[in-house]
């Protein structure tokens, strides 16, 4: 009798061998992604849960509490304007003027040109301290019958100065003409002038006073 034994074919060497191989791990590949536990993917998921990402945290600048809203800058002061208010420095004599305006009463107007206020050779006021600048009115009141009635019609306007306003006077029915209405434009300081209130100047008069719009 032969002891000798004949081993078989190896196994490793069977194509079917191969295959079966191959078609474990394609269904070991598909369990994964199909919710099975996969022994490769949870160790890469671990990985990042041991080492959490932390969050980034802004610091608000210091002075400042956190959430609030930056401080506003502060406007820019606006330029004076308008008539009988607004001041310039002449380009040509370095003077500095106060813009004139117009006054105007019943059928009556008459423009004021711009006014020196500041000399550029002493760059002072051109008037003490104190004083005022005024424009006085001259018109006439109106009267029928010997009635006076409503109304003042502007003939001249000019500048004048003073250290206090002086009075109106007022039409009469005997006396309508030559009468005088004031309007106080500002006053001289140490080394400006203060203008009273802006606008051109519109006059009325109803019997017993005058009405100054500007």
């Amino acid at each position: 009798m032969d002891t000798n034994q004949v081993e078989g074919p190896d196994p490793r060497n069977d194509l079917s061998h191969f295959a079966r191989e191959i078609l474990t791990a394609k269904m070991q590949a598909n369990a994964g992604l199909n919710g099975q536990p996969n022994p490769q993917r949870a160790r890469v998921e671990s990985s990042f849960s041991a080492s959490p990402m932390t969050p980034a945290r802004f610091e608000a600048p210091k002075g400042r509490t956190p959430g609030a809203k930056p401080p506003e800058e502060p406007a820019a002061a606006a330029l004076a304007t308008g008539a009988f208010y607004g001041q310039y420095v002449n380009s040509t004599t370095g003077d500095t003027y106060l813009q004139g305006g117009t006054v105007s009463g019943g059928t009556g107007n008459t423009t004021i040109s711009d006014i020196k206020i500041i000399d550029s050779g002493t760059g002072d006021p051109v008037h003490a301290a104190g004083q005022h600048m005024y424009i006085e009115a001259t018109g006439k009141g109106v009267t029928a019958d010997g009635v006076l009635l409503p109304g003042w019609n502007l003939s001249t306007a000019t500048i004048g100065y003073g250290a206090t306003v002086p009075d109106n006077t007022l039409p009469t029915a005997s006396s309508s003409s030559s009468k005088k209405c004031y309007v106080d434009l500002g006053v001289f300081t140490a080394d400006a002038f203060l203008p009273a209130q802006a606008g051109n100047v519109q006059i009325s008069f109803c019997p017993g006073s005058y009405t100054v719009s500007r």
